[in-house]
């Protein structure tokens, strides 16, 4: 009978076997755990190892600056970003002042350092401790070019100083010996002095102008530009001009005594060329351009980030980088650091220099009601202006306005409002439109001319009974936008019906609101980047009566060569319709003659879709149009909500989306595609704040700690389960 075969590994060797294994584990983690600090806290100041594992991004740049950054390696262009937060001195670190300084500081070089991580276009340098006379050079070096002319002109001026000096010493003495002929009259011996005096003071005045103009060309880096006034006004405010200009008038001369009447008159070809040579002078530097170059450097100082390209600068201000964060309750809640987007704003304009125009066609009287989407257009490079037809003339009224808008055609996208009605008339209860007519003909000729165009439409005003069949119904652009396949039905108001419960009484209520929260929008270019960004779109009063959220569809037949898409509808379900009846709260769905949701609510089209033109120029054009007049308005775009950033209560937009979506429909109706995405600002509510010091500390301590911790526990029991 066989033995069995002798037992390998007993079970006390098994035991150790998995104890060891365990430890081994544990060890592992550790040294895994220890490398990925080591690395972490090296890649704070390396370019290559950089991660960003939060949901909102807030260690990361914002896909706007991403897409900005991609362009610049596109163009093969290299920028230079400079740190000018100084650190804190000796004296304040001993007296524990100015903390915030070094906190500014470190912020700042954090962000520059995630724009060097994220292109090798972009290099930064920490000048916050070197002299400022390190980076004016620097600057000046860029604009070489542009100061040429003035280096030129101002060193004309030596010479023309010493060529005046000399004449003036052979005139004093012919002056003298004239002035000695003349006659005992009290007058005219009193002219003759005035003449000899106001020569003999010119020596003076044309030394202390050499002085002040080598005092400054000799500074370490002198300003041409301070050169050049100093010039201008030496010879205008001194008699230097004053007494040539007379000398060189024979009409003037002749008013003097007779003896230098007829002195200069002898010598009236030398003071004019004389005089000509001083005007000439003079008028050459008041001509020079004014120079780009002072502005920057007058706005460089410590606390700013200079931005340095190949032949052009610009310095990012202190109250750009950290702004005063409004308080609910009124002044301020803290400091906000919008960095990215006052950095990214500079670059953008030093990217493309030459600014799209955005002109704004009708706006609402005042135009107030706009302010902040102009200047999230500025950000972004654009140049808005603004144009409603004129006015008839009245006797005791303005001048009319400019009876052409100020651009148009190719390049050029136009904000189209509809127009207004007459605030009297409104008043009386006839809520009449003003007269589209003005406005259509001027946008046939902005189309025609290659122009892109945003349509903002509204529910029609109901017509006046008393106006009978001649009152005017409909969207007044409908005619424009259906040749581009867009249908906008403005009979319909959109509405969100709404049930609930009375919280005095519980009894159920019921309303519909014609404010309408948009969850999703439909995927295009312009709306990908924004999908989870609070949107809403809503009424507001105008001076003639409410504008209303109303249908923009596209038609069952496109145009030939016209591509469309729905880009933004109504959330589905039926609690989202769009009425046929005029709005009130109580009104409800009506099978058969409203619209179910999800109600279409803006659209986008294109003609000649990548065609060109003989000479390779694109013949594309771009159309939008939003059943919403006011959703970029003020009163959308900075909707407060309370939040708490640093542990202080603050104020965010409540719905970023607008913003980024008129943003970025002017950025696609201006070709500018390839530069949408979300933006810093919009991100500025959701983005956390820094982690106060104790919670950063009990994070490592979890994953420094617990994670190995866990790791030995569950070994341990794995061992004590394997040895039983």
């Amino acid at each position: 009978m066989s033995q069995p075969a002798p037992e390998i590994n007993t079970a006390s060797q098994r035991h150790w076997m998995y104890g060891i294994n365990a430890g081994f584990l544990v060890v592992i983690g550790l040294v895994v755990v220890a490398f990925l600090f080591y690395f972490g806290n090296r890649s704070r100041a390396s370019s290559w190892a950089s991660f960003d594992w939060t949901s909102s991004g807030v260690n990361s740049l914002s896909g706007s600056t991403k897409r900005l950054l991609t362009e610049i390696a596109d163009r093969k262009q290299t920028y230079r970003l400079y740190n000018l937060y100084p650190s804190r001195s000796d004296i304040e670190k001993r007296d524990n002042r100015n903390a915030e300084q070094d906190e500014h500081r470190q912020k700042v070089l954090d962000l520059l350092n995630e724009y060097a991580r994220r292109s090798s276009n972009i290099t930064v340098e920490d000048m916050g401790d070197r002299p400022a006379d390190d980076i004016q050079r620097q600057i000046r070096d860029l604009y070489k070019t542009e100061l040429k002319p003035y280096e030129d002109a101002i060193a004309e001026f030596d010479p023309l100083a010493k060529k005046l000096m000399q004449f003036i010493e052979d005139q004093a003495d012919k002056i003298g010996a004239a002035g000695q002929k003349v006659g005992s009259a009290p007058r005219d011996v009193q002219l003759a002095g005035s003449i000899q005096a106001a020569f003999q003071s010119l020596p003076d005045d044309i030394d202390s102008l050499k002085r002040a103009v080598k005092k400054e060309k000799d500074s370490t880096l002198p300003r041409w530009g301070r050169v050049r006034d100093t010039i201008v006004s030496g010879l205008t405010d001194s008699e230097i001009i004053t007494i040539f200009s007379t000398l060189a008038d024979k009409d003037k001369v002749k008013e003097l005594p007779t003896a230098l009447a007829t002195y200069f008159t002898n010598a009236n070809d030398e003071y004019k060329a004389i005089y000509s040579e001083l005007s000439a002078y003079k008028d050459k530097l008041a001509k020079l351009p004014p120079l780009k170059v002072d502005d920057v450097l007058e706005s460089l100082r410590r606390n700013s980030v200079a931005i340095l390209g190949a032949d052009s600068a610009k310095v990012v201000s202190d109250t750009d980088i950290f702004a005063d964060v409004p308080n609910p309750n009124g002044g301020t809640a803290g400091v906000s650091f919008n960095g990215e987007q006052a950095i990214s704003s500079a670059l953008f304009a030093m990217v493309r220099p030459d600014k799209v125009k955005v002109v704004f066609i009708g706006l609402p009287a005042g135009g107030g009601m706009y302010n902040e989407i102009k200047d999230v257009l500025k950000g972004e490079n654009f140049d808005p202006l603004e144009w409603s037809p004129p006015a008839p003339p009245t006797p005791d009224g303005p001048p009319p306005s400019s009876p052409e808008p100020p651009a148009m055609g190719k390049g050029v996208v136009w904000i189209i409002f509809p127009p207004e009605g007459d605030p009297q008339m409104a008043a009386m209860g006839m809520a009449m439109p003003g007269n589209p007519q003005p406005i259509i003909d001027a946008t046939k000729r902005h189309l025609a001319a290659g122009g892109q165009a945003l349509f903002l439409a509204e529910t029609s005003a109901a017509p006046n009974p008393m106006m009978g069949a001649s009152a005017p119904t409909g969207y007044p652009y409908d005619a424009l936008v259906r040749e581009f396949g867009i249908n906008v039905q403005s009979k319909y108001t959109v509405v969100n019906y709404q049930e609930g419960t009375n919280r005095d009484t519980g009894a159920p209520i019921s309303q519909a609101s014609p404010y309408i929260p948009i969850d999703r929008f439909e995927d295009h270019e312009i709306t990908r980047p924004i999908q989870s960004l609070p949107t809403i779109f809503g009424p507001a009063r105008t001076q003639s009566a409410p504008s209303m959220v109303t249908v923009v569809d596209l038609q069952s037949s496109m145009p030939t060569g016209v591509e469309g898409k729905v880009i933004v509808k109504s959330p589905s379900g039926t609690d989202y319709f769009a009425t046929a009846s005029p709005f009130s709260s109580d009104v409800k769905f009506q099978q058969g003659t409203d619209l179910p949701g999800p109600v279409p609510l803006a659209a986008v089209a294109v003609k000649n879709k990548g065609q060109k033109d003989k000479d390779g120029n694109s013949t594309e054009q771009r159309i939008a149009v939003f059943g919403s007049k006011q959703f970029a308005a003020d009163m959308f775009l900075e909707y407060p909500q309370a939040v708490m950033i640093g542990g202080q209560p603050a104020v965010v937009p409540r719905f970023p989306g607008n913003s980024e979506l008129m943003k970025n429909t002017v950025l696609w109706l201006a070709g500018y595609e390839n530069m949408i995405a979300v933006s810093a600002k919009a991100n500025q509510g959701s983005r956390i704040g820094n982690v106060p010091p104790a919670q950063l500390a009990a994070v490592r301590f979890l994953i420094a700690g617990g994670i190995p911790v866990a790791a030995l526990l569950l070994g341990g029991i794995v061992w004590s389960i394997r040895r039983r």
